[in-house]
């Protein structure tokens, strides 16, 4: 036998799509085709326990409200309508990994009732320069396109990096709702409404920054990130009211619509190992928003004999309004963390954080009548907010033996938050919370591979400044969106006793929420013919919920994971006209299936599906979503293509049901149908993408060749 010598030899081994730690789970984005050419909102729409709900622009884990949106360990201090809208122009072929973390240690900010989803974008430590570009384009209702381009130096004592990206977007959704209710305008009366909006989006995300060791225990790093995204929307709207006894008016609207954003964080940190074992950090961002978003609505509210109804002075049911909102906020980060070892089983950890937020607002809505625009009184609006947030923590990590760890700390956090009339001055808001946030976290190992958990958090969702505020924005001709200056923030007690196996993990939660936050709310307003859609408090929320992941190997070249988050849920709302509580079973179940077809061909099917919910006086039904791709490798380190249709049995479709639980100061008794643009046809991408290193060799390409080598 002759004897062979190989030039190089790789070995390389795929992470899992999900792992579990104490604190949470990771999601790897890079092992999954699907995230080919995917937004990062899409990725975590895919995520285990992660529930999406496009109509509200919320995020809720394992079935709860109340998120903190991270990228690299920085909070994002925008609405969460926002906080979408930038995740949904974010390309994930830059994103490492997601940590969805339900029970994060004492460093993190507190806020974020149900948790942390703190995105952690790619950095590359190999010595040399290195890249990687991707382009896709695509087709669902509408079409869609980008690409995406990263470059890394490192020359051993500096790493210089950058990256940026571009995503065009054009998609739809559709709902038709139906109902009673007593419209405080029109009395008793039934509806018919549909809507169909067309959404044309382009987004542009710039990242650079460095990091240096100016010393052998000294260094320094600083990183500017951008993002630039237009937004422009098409909605038509068509009503029909039928009154008692025997008339109908009929509203037919088209809303024009544009939201420009743009975002800017700043970044300075620099580390110094002080000795061996201790470490002083420091770290300042500063956070830079601006969005501008004007509309148009066009349209025509008449009676059966084609008569124009409702105007009577400054009326939302004029022919023509124009509604006019832009918000400007800064945030200033500063922080200083420090660690020390006593040994190799006890570790101090403290740190103080400071968060001051500036910000202002300012929307109405102007009404064309009498040939002239005439403001609206009662929905001008100019509204300042400043936020300050104080904190300090302290924690220990003790190893107690080899098979024991605990860590235990608290954090203080000290809030105040203002808000004022921009232009009388008047004060609309002026909160002072000062609370202590507890944490423990400990883990009991059996035998070599298994191991018991055991954590406690406390936790605060503050409501937004958006929430609090008391501007009003155009909804339609009988109701307009506003805000609620009398939110109470949302408080949280989790508990988690979790098992690992072999990696296998199985958790028990439980949670309690005093005062949590329902974000659509229909109340009425002392003196006003219309409908004010308000976030509200509920007076409490338990959640009992077991959460399961198992992965499967079948074979050398099919493994499986699952995920199924469910359990016990219950809830009082007060603000109807008679309290009410609901007690209900619910669950969500994740899936992904990994295929190696070839040594250059593996394919990938995943899915998820959310059972039927309860939100405040609202039943939505159970929905879900089947994706598959499949990924070729190229001959001769030419990259790679990726082809991915998503939704393929287009399932995004929503049905809610108004008025299921407890009656709204209107005895709304409604449905709304809400169709996704996959429900249209699925959502198909080709993606290719190359990498390449400092010897010009894609590595992906060149690991993939030196292990088909090896027998």
């Amino acid at each position: 036998m002759r004897a062979r010598q190989l030039r190089e030899v790789i070995v390389r081994s795929a992470k899992p799509s999900v792992q579990q730690s104490i604190a949470g789970m990771v999601v790897n984005v890079q092992s999954s085709i699907l995230n080919k050419g995917s937004s990062v909102l899409e990725v975590l729409e895919r995520s285990p326990g992660v529930q999406l709900d496009h109509r509200n622009n919320t995020i809720s884990l394992n079935g709860k409200a109340g998120i903190t949106v991270m990228i690299d360990g920085k909070v994002m201090h925008m609405p969460e309508e926002e906080v979408m809208q930038l995740l949904n122009g974010m390309s994930a072929d830059n994103i490492d990994k997601i940590e969805l973390l339900s029970a994060p240690p004492s460093r993190y900010d507190a806020s974020g009732s149900a948790g942390v989803i703190n995105i952690v974008m790619k950095k590359i430590k190999r010595q040399g320069t290195t890249g990687a570009f991707s382009l896709y384009g695509g087709y669902g209702w509408g079409e869609k396109g980008g690409g995406s381009f990263s470059l890394d130096h490192n020359n051993g004592r500096t790493d210089w990096y950058g990256s940026y990206s571009f995503m065009h977007d054009h998609s739809l959704t559709s709902f038709v709702a139906g109902g009673t209710n007593l419209n405080p305008a029109l009395g008793e009366s039934s509806f018919d409404f549909g809507n169909a909006t067309s959404y044309m989006s382009n987004v542009h995300n710039a990242l650079a920054g460095f990091e240096t060791r100016l010393r052998p225990r000294l260094s320094l790093g600083a990183s500017l990130s951008y993002n630039n995204s237009t937004t422009s929307t098409i909605t038509n709207n068509l009503g029909k009211y039928t009154l008692l006894p025997d008339s109908v008016l009929v509203y037919n609207g088209d809303i024009h619509g544009r939201s420009h954003w743009d975002n800017l964080i700043a970044s300075l940190t620099a580390e110094k190992e002080i000795r061996k074992g201790e470490k002083l950090s420091i770290g300042f961002d500063w956070l830079d928003y601006t969005n501008n978003r004007p509309s148009t609505v066009l349209g025509s509210f008449v009676d059966s004999h084609g008569e124009t109804v409702g105007i009577t002075g400054d009326s939302l049911f004029a022919s023509a309004n124009k509604g006019y909102s832009s918000t400007a906020i800064g945030v200033g980060v500063a922080k200083v963390d420090y660690s020390v070892s006593f040994s190799d089983k006890v570790r101090f950890e403290a740190g103080v954080k400071g968060d001051y937020t500036s910000s202002t607002s300012r929307s109405g809505i102007e009404s064309w009548i009498n040939g002239a625009w005439v403001t609206n009184a009662a929905s001008a609006n100019a509204i300042r907010m400043r936020e300050g947030i104080a904190a300090g923590y302290g924690s220990w990590h003790i190893a107690g033996g080899e098979k024991t760890t605990l860590d235990i700390g608290a954090r203080y956090e000290y809030s105040r938050t203002r808000l004022n009339d921009a232009g009388t001055g008047e004060s609309i808001a002026d909160r002072r919370l000062g609370e202590w946030f507890p944490n423990l976290l400990l883990t009991r190992k059996v035998g070599e591979h298994s191991e018991w958990q055991l954590s406690f958090t406390r936790r605060i969702t503050r409501p937004s400044y958006r929430a609090l505020s008391s501007f009003i924005s155009y909804n339609d001709p009988l109701s307009v969106i506003t805000g609620n200056p009398l939110l109470k923030p949302t408080l949280t007690n989790n508990g988690k006793i979790g098992y690992l196996s072999h990696g296998y993990s199985f958790s028990l939660l439980f949670s309690r929420d005093d005062d949590p936050i329902f974000g659509w709310a229909l109340t009425p307003q002392a003196g006003s013919q219309l409908v004010y859609i308000r976030p509200e408090n509920l007076a409490f929320q338990h959640n009992l919920t077991l959460e399961v992941n198992l992965p499967f190997t079948v074979t050398s070249w099919w493994d499986m994971s699952y995920t199924l988050s469910g359990g016990w849920r219950q809830y009082r709302v007060t603000y109807t006209q008679a309290p009410a509580e609901k007690t209900w079973f619910g669950y969500s179940v994740n899936f992904h299936e990994n295929l190696k077809l070839s040594t250059r061909l593996s394919a990938e099917v995943s899915g998820w599906y959310n059972s039927t919910s309860y939100e405040a006086t609202v039943r939505t039904k159970g929905n879900g979503e089947l994706n598959v791709g499949i990924k070729k490798e190229l001959n001769k380190n030419r990259g790679s293509l990726q082809f991915s249709a998503t939704d393929v049995l287009r399932g995004m479709n929503y049905k809610s049901y108004i008025g299921v639980v407890g009656k709204d100061a209107f005895d709304t008794r409604s449905y709304v149908n809400w169709n996704e643009e996959s429900r249209q046809f699925p959502i198909l991408k080709l993606t290719y993408t190359r990498s390449f290193g400092s010897d010009g060799k894609p590595k992906a390409e060149r690991a993939g060749e030196e292990k088909s080598r090896i027998k």
